[in-house]
């Protein structure tokens, strides 16, 4: 990898990049979205700073040896964290499955952390109403 050279981190010089006209409404479509949700969130805050810390995110991610088809392999951090609480979730619904009987009642199984925390998530991540949504959850969870 090449060596960054240390100077200065102030944002004085321009760089002039070719996109379609598509990617940069694309880009400014996202950048608004995102600046409304997150507004004191300095990535957001034009569409320079957004595509600066792109290229720096970018840049280290490849400086670890990793190449742009490694980019699709990225695990989504909400996804990940929903699977690395399973002990948690689970393990309440595991032992009420390995005692139940017809004597158990269901409420009990139903008030699992896992239900509450699966309901949280896909509220959250689905719009019923959108196809398209229902399409990005799953393949968020293929990804992973």
């Amino acid at each position: 990898m090449t060596s960054k050279k240390y100077l200065s981190n102030k944002k004085i010089s321009q760089q002039a990049i070719s996109i379609s006209p598509a990617l940069k409404d694309w880009i400014k479509r996202y950048v608004n979205v995102m600046a409304k949700k997150n507004p004191h969130d300095e990535r957001y805050k034009s569409i320079s700073s957004f595509y600066c810390n792109v290229m720096e995110k970018v840049l280290t991610i490849f400086e670890t040896k990793k190449t742009l088809d490694d980019l699709d392999k990225i695990v989504d951090r909400e996804i990940e964290n929903l699977y690395s609480n399973r002990v948690t979730l689970f393990g309440p619904f595991l032992e009420a499955a390995l005692v139940m009987d017809a004597f158990t009642p269901i409420e009990s199984i139903l008030s699992s952390k896992i239900f509450f925390e699966l309901h949280k998530f896909y509220y959250k991540n689905l719009d019923l109403d959108d196809i398209s949504s229902v399409k990005l959850l799953f393949e968020r969870f293929r990804k992973y």
